[in-house]
């Protein structure tokens, strides 16, 4: 198998979502890059929501209860 890296991942999630019509889901990455470069690629390859790792209790429950907010 061939591996990919999240940018791409995103990218085909993206694609097949556009192929198939259907509502984007919302997508998470977590990431220890703090690189403005790498977060920058992530944002344009269609990632809703970054979290860094360490990923703390906070970051982690804050996302979760927002979902439905993201998700409009």
């Amino acid at each position: 198998m061939e591996f990919i890296n999240g940018s791409e991942a995103v990218q085909i999630i993206r694609n097949l979502e556009n192929k198939k019509k259907i509502k984007g889901i919302t997508i998470a990455s977590v990431t220890a890059f703090e690189d403005e470069i790498i977060k920058t690629g992530l944002v344009k390859a269609g990632v809703d929501y970054l979290l860094k790792k360490p990923c703390d209790k906070n970051s982690l429950l804050f996302f979760l209860r927002n979902l439905r907010f993201l998700n409009n």
